[in-house]
């Protein structure tokens, strides 16, 4: 989850993987890490609150990334 800008640069290649037309995206992950499936995962309780403090900006920040694709997540063992 390395950041360039303000945004991690597993965003910005999904953003690139988007714009040539793909919509389907596998990540290959461990179990034992879940940042990345929770940074592409909708987060209700969060979407909610900021709506109802009419934080609109921040609420399309964290909901753009969940919407560009849909996500598929294989779960590995042990790092190949």
């Amino acid at each position: 989850m390395l950041p360039v800008g303000d945004k991690p640069v597993v965003h910005h290649i999904v953003n690139d993987l988007v714009a040539a037309g793909i919509t389907d995206i596998v990540f290959v992950v461990s179990d034992q890490k879940k940042a990345l499936i929770d940074y592409f995962s909708s987060h209700p309780a969060l979407e909610s609150a900021l709506e109802s403090k009419g934080k609109n900006d921040l609420l399309e920040a964290i909901c753009h990334p969940v919407d560009l694709a849909d996500y598929s997540y294989v779960y590995q063992n042990e790092q190949l």
